[in-house]
């Protein structure tokens, strides 16, 4: 059917730009990204599975700002590593010396062919998304506070902490220092304390956890926006050069929008 709308991500997902390892919304919000290893807590024996939880409410108790949890539950394919050892059983195939190592490799390939057609194998991630706080944007950007923001201030401020966390001192610092280069050095660096934070608190849980950055960040923003044009569009190197050239930040979303028309246009296809 023609002119119909676009998914729920796209409506709703409002991301405008990757700048440094770091998500730029509309309304002058900023987004940083921690991936994290959950923890299989239904194999655990009992007092191990009353500990992982326990951690678990320790993190969620520790935590000194609101933040999103994701999980994303995809399907994976096995076909890029069956690529990958087919093309390894050739090349042993052309040496009499590793001819065994190639009749190996080539029952593994059927063994994880066969895998691939009956089972159903899930990837799961799960992602803690970490805010900037507006008052730290607000004292490093000259932008008005969006209408959602302020509304919500109104009815929230009482049940805020009176004063301390140390993440505002550090936001306070930082954004003092910002005059004298990069305005925006104030949030990256806010958004970098908060996001040490929180992998230190999922450390005492139990789990590990990393920022996501570089490609990583961009392979999750483009499949998030739009799953699954990036199974079957997934971003090449030529969309990725900016990492290694130093490049300035660019809108992705509207890119691959873009490209994703031109493909309809030239296959005459029609949404």
């Amino acid at each position: 059917m023609s002119g119909a709308t676009g998914s729920v991500q796209q409506t709703h997902f409002r991301i405008e730009a990757v700048e440094r390892d770091t998500l730029r919304l509309a309304g002058h919000e900023y987004r940083a990204v921690v991936e994290c290893v959950g923890v299989a807590v239904h194999i655990l024996p009992q007092t191990e599975q009353e500990a992982a939880l326990a951690g678990y409410a320790a993190f969620l108790n520790a935590l000194p700002f609101p933040t999103q949890l994701l999980v994303r539950i995809q399907r994976r394919s096995l076909e890029p590593h069956i690529r990958e050892i087919e093309q390894a059983a050739a090349d042993f195939s052309h040496r009499p010396e590793t001819g065994a190592l190639a009749r190996v490799a080539e029952g593994y390939v059927d063994y994880l062919s066969g895998l691939h057609e009956r089972a159903v194998l899930l990837d799961r991630r799960c992602y803690v998304v970490v805010p900037a706080d507006p008052r730290v944007v607000r004292a490093a950007l000259p932008v008005r506070e969006p209408f959602h923001v302020r509304l919500l201030s109104r009815f929230t401020h009482r049940a805020e902490p009176e004063d301390d966390p140390a993440d505002e001192e550090v936001g306070a610092d930082l954004a003092a220092e910002a005059a004298a280069a990069d305005p925006r050095d104030a949030i990256f660096g806010h958004l970098q304390f908060r996001c040490d934070q929180v992998i230190r608190l999922l450390a005492r849980s139990g789990m590990a956890s990393w920022r996501v950055t570089g490609p990583a960040l961009y392979h999750l923003v483009y499949s998030c926006w739009n799953p699954e044009q990036a199974r079957i569009h997934p971003l090449g190197q030529d969309d990725l050069a900016f990492h290694v050239t130093g490049a300035p930040a660019r809108n992705l979303v509207a890119q691959q929008v873009r490209r994703g028309a031109a493909r309809l246009v030239g296959g005459g296809g029609a949404a």
